[in-house]
């Protein structure tokens, strides 16, 4: 894109009120959810879900997850369980 890290970094500062690590973990999370969603996930594992959306520990996954959406990843899949079922 032609402009420097520290540029990018401002503009993602600017722009979208976060930093560099926040704004590429909401991507991650975006992921996450989708494959929590997936009916062909059901029987993976959240450290499974979690790498694949990359991160690379179950620990940053499950910090990172809970601090965007409220819940840790293994209760936004229960959640979404529930809500199926009704």
């Amino acid at each position: 894109i032609n402009i420097s890290p520290h540029q990018l970094s401002y503009i993602i500062n600017s722009e979208w009120k976060m930093n560099f690590n926040e704004f590429v973990n909401s991507y991650r999370i975006n992921k996450a959810q989708t494959l929590l969603k997936n009916i062909d996930y059901q029987s993976a594992t959240i450290f499974a879900i979690g790498i694949d959306s990359g991160f690379n520990s179950e620990s940053s996954f499950y910090t990172a997850f809970k601090k965007a959406t409220g819940l840790s990843p293994k209760r936004y899949r229960e959640t979404l369980k529930l809500t199926s079922e009704l």
